[in-house]
């Protein structure tokens, strides 16, 4: 079943006497449980792409299916409903909130579900496991500030987790992080598409984070140039093997 379906969408900005077409004519579909990357150089269209298909915008025309409903002509308030409860995003540089714990930072998305009104006990176990799922269970009562770079994008991704979405969203996830980090964080999303079945849609500039996903989409001046599976899929935990130590792997062979 298709998670992700449009039909000729367009998106319109009228400058001064110009229209401008970020998004022209686009039909596409992505399947539940497919991990996609969306590629493109600046002004291609691709983050007024994102943001319909995040529900933060909508359409000027066409339909824009997400599981089926159609969310084109949606209200800001609906469309907020549905982000909280099926969509899940990460971004290039974390967007946590400094004020506030690692546990609080993941939480945050729990007070805004409309659908679900976790108690307190809930919001904090679901937390918990979110964080567990990213490796950072011991450091949930830890200061942003005290985090490393890699250890923040991983807050941000258990905080994309905590409604149980069906889709997480990753705009240039590895885009502020070292190449060993940026595996660690494809470690994570490749065992969140297969483990747990979440479809994820990623833009990156980079041709080789793009080979972590298993379909890419093209995109230039609003239309889709191309759309390929991956035909030698990288995966993170044999790169991420190769920077281990040669004496780590030693002790372990001993």
């Amino acid at each position: 079943m298709a998670l992700i379906r449009t039909e000729h969408l367009q998106k319109t900005y009228i400058i001064g006497d110009m229209e401008v077409h970020a998004v022209h004519d686009l039909s596409l579909s992505v399947e539940q449980g497919e991990f996609v990357t969306i590629m493109g150089p600046s002004g291609s269209g691709k983050t007024s792409l994102m943001n319909i298909l995040g529900c933060l915008d909508v359409p000027t025309s066409g339909r824009y299916f997400l599981n089926e409903k159609d969310v084109s002509r949606l209200k800001r308030d609906d469309l907020a409903t549905i982000r909280n409860s099926m969509i899940g995003f990460i971004f290039q540089q974390y967007n946590l909130l400094t004020r506030i714990n690692v546990m609080e930072n993941v939480i945050l998305p729990m007070l805004y579900n409309e659908e679900k009104r976790y108690t307190r006990a809930e919001q904090v176990r679901k937390a918990e496991k979110s964080l567990s799922i990213v490796g950072l269970n011991d450091r949930m009562h830890f200061e942003i500030k005290q985090l490393s770079g890699g250890q923040q994008q991983r807050v941000a991704i258990a905080r994309s987790l905590v409604n149980d979405p069906s889709l997480i969203m990753a705009d240039e996830p590895t885009g502020a992080l070292d190449t060993k980090t940026s595996y660690e964080v494809m470690q994570i999303l490749q065992n969140l598409n297969e483990q747990m079945n979440i479809s994820i849609l990623m833009v990156t500039h980079s041709p080789e984070i793009a080979q972590f996903s298993r379909r890419i989409i093209s995109f230039r001046d609003g239309t889709v140039l191309s759309d390929s599976p991956v035909e030698q899929r990288i995966m993170a935990r044999d790169m991420l093997m190769q920077h281990i130590p040669k004496e780590s792997l030693q002790r372990e062979v001993e």
